[in-house]
């Protein structure tokens, strides 16, 4: 900041504390928001998608999911380095839709997903040979 008093004469203390300011600022502005909780952006979405789409059904969110993931395929098939992480928000987004649209909140799914984990952690899995594995058969 002190670059612009170069052309001017101001007193070293003046410049000394312009700098300090102008460093108080950039630290302010440097502290963002703190985020939203992921349950706190599902139930925003889930709001507005009923509002901005009130034609649609948990089959036709499911469809448009399934229509990012193949964006998602095409830039993996591509070998794309550059990972667009917004195409996994909008699969994201339409799964949770298509759940919301058929009476599973975003608190069930959470739920769900922790009790899931734990039943996946303490299953056999196996290598099905094409990078995707299966747990095995009768495992519950």
């Amino acid at each position: 900041m002190s670059k612009i008093f170069d052309s001017i004469k101001v007193s070293p203390a003046v410049k000394k504390q312009v700098d300090e300011t102008a460093k108080a600022i950039d630290q302010k502005q440097a502290i963002k928001q703190p985020l939203k909780s992921f349950n706190q952006l599902a139930i925003e979405h889930f709001e507005w998608t009923k509002k901005m789409f009130p034609a649609a059904t948990g089959f036709s969110s499911l469809q448009k999911c399934k229509e990012e993931i193949r964006e998602i395929e095409a830039d993996i098939n591509l070998g794309h380095n550059v990972v667009d992480e917004t195409e996994y928000v909008d699969a994201i987004m339409c799964l949770l839709d298509s759940a919301g649209r058929r009476g599973i909140s975003f608190d069930i799914i959470h739920s769900a997903f922790e009790r899931k984990l734990e039943i996946n952690k303490n299953r056999i899995w196996v290598d099905n040979g094409d990078g995707t594995y299966s747990h095995k058969p009768n495992d519950q």
